[in-house]
């Protein structure tokens, strides 16, 4: 879009449709999403290299983090939408008797999907597919630092769908903030905090329902019992994937005092296998820009400034926007790497020696997207998963919760609002209408009418009682 006048042109001429899209079959539905999927393949070794170009993103990064989950999440909306899209009947309570009554899932209408740079295609397409199989209109706003893939999506979804069904609009964050202006019905927005905030603000004033994709310091608890080199493993590759850039990544871990040793010995040699050169390494990605790169930086001048020891890493390369992945110990709640979402690979390790202290480190920050348990004692990893709240859970493993399908994505408080993928994002973007239906002449409600008398107040008093 060129102007804001072209902005509110094309939200005029999708509110002129949403009711006709909203009214679309579901056997029309799907087609639009084999044709979506078919577009999106025939453009993946496109898609690799956009990525490449603004991520720096491996290859196999780019495949199986970006483009395979928006294949699985076509493919299993393909699988189960008349499922989803069905009425669902429900039993009536025995005073509306001879009233019937259903539940109709049916679309918003019109929505705005915004998408962040770290996954740039699978965090835009993959909401937009669950709000096609809903059925209804799309405005989305790719990232602006990412302006290879977006214009990849602009063109595939050009290719699928006219203009007054699902549109991508381009552009600064002056953009968002002129889309996020307008009374969408609905709006799903992935990225940080503070914008997400700014984002629920504006919705607030028409009263647009939101999803929100947030984020913030995900623990990885480590104890004794744990496989130490699979667990460092896991926790390693979930860290640095992206080069820390991930919503989910461990924030910073927790390590059963008795085996820090061992843990920082393990994801030493770890990352010297997974990345060996690593200001080099075709196995990182890049930082996304120079803004986030010194914020990095200073996150770990802070944290070195307050007596924080550099295990490996602590080099990078502003030139080339490489940062080497870093772990650090000897860190304390004061530090800024404690304090705020690192989003960066930076790994800060403290040691816990009982539950109490453990619990105390875990609760000082908001409630997590991601809670990451490494342990081999199952009653007591459940216990501190009772004990606990966040988004999503992984016990001995990490990152990979993403992108299981049948299960529902999202935070809680801080960390999001609402819940994506597979049904969870189907039915974010569906109002449930609730239907009930008169089905015999004789109405009970008769019963309880005015004008109120003696016998009503008894039926009344009868009904409190008995049914």
């Amino acid at each position: 879009m060129d102007t804001q006048g072209d902005i509110q042109a094309l939200f005029e001429l999708q509110r002129g449709h949403y009711i006709e899209i909203g009214t679309r079959s579901v056997s029309e539905r799907k087609a639009d999403l084999k044709k979506l999927l078919n577009s999106i393949l025939k453009r993946r070794e496109q898609l690799a290299e956009a990525l490449k170009v603004d991520l720096g993103k491996p290859y196999v990064q780019s495949i199986t983090d970006d483009i395979h989950p928006v294949k699985d999440e076509i493919k299993n909306a393909l699988k189960h939408l008349e499922q989803w899209s069905s009425i669902r009947k429900v039993s009536s309570p025995l005073p509306l008797t001879g009233i019937s009554g259903y539940i109709k899932p049916e679309s918003k209408g019109l929505t705005l999907v915004i998408a962040p740079f770290n996954f740039p295609f699978n965090l835009c397409m993959g909401p937009l597919v669950s709000s096609i199989a809903a059925g209804n209109c799309c405005i989305v706003k790719p990232s602006e630092y990412t302006p290879e893939t977006g214009k990849l999506i602009q063109e595939i979804i050009e290719e699928v769908f006219p203009p007054y069904h699902v549109k991508a609009v381009l552009g600064a964050s002056d953009i968002s903030v002129k889309l996020t202006s307008l009374p969408f019905h609905h709006i799903f927005f992935t990225g940080g905090i503070e914008t997400g905030k700014k984002v629920m603000a504006a919705a607030a004033k028409h009263l647009t329902s939101v999803t929100l994709e947030l984020g913030g310091k995900s623990p990885a608890i480590v104890d004794s019992s744990c496989k130490m080199k699979q667990s460092v493993e896991r926790i390693v590759w979930g860290k640095f994937l992206n080069s820390g850039q991930v919503c989910i990544a461990p924030d910073y871990a927790l390590v059963e005092k008795s085996s820090l040793a061992s843990f920082i010995s393990a994801a030493n040699l770890t990352i010297a296998r997974f990345y060996n050169k690593p200001l080099t390494s075709n196995s990182l990605s890049n930082i996304i820009n120079e803004t986030h790169f010194d914020r990095l930086v200073s996150l770990l001048e802070d944290a070195k400034s307050k007596g924080a020891l550099i295990e490996t890493g602590g080099v990078y390369d502003r030139d080339t926007l490489r940062f080497a992945p870093t772990i650090l110990t000897n860190v304390t709640m004061d530090m800024s790497v404690m304090q705020e979402e690192i989003f960066g690979p930076i790994l800060p390790v403290m040691a816990w020696e009982n539950e109490d202290d453990l619990l105390d480190l875990v609760y000082e920050n908001h409630r997590p997207l991601a809670f990451y348990v490494f342990s081999e004692r199952k009653q007591w990893t459940k216990e501190l998963i009772r004990k606990t709240r966040a988004g999503t859970t992984g016990i001995n493993e990490c990152v990979v919760q993403f992108v299981h399908s049948k299960l529902p994505f999202g935070g809680i408080n801080q960390s999001g609002i609402g819940k994506a993928h597979g049904k969870a994002g189907f039915d974010a973007f569906t109002n449930l209408r609730s239907v009930i239906k008169k089905r015999i002449k004789w109405n009970p409600t008769r019963l309880v009418m005015p004008p109120y008398s003696l016998k009503t107040r008894k039926i009344a008093q009868m009904a409190l009682r008995w049914l």
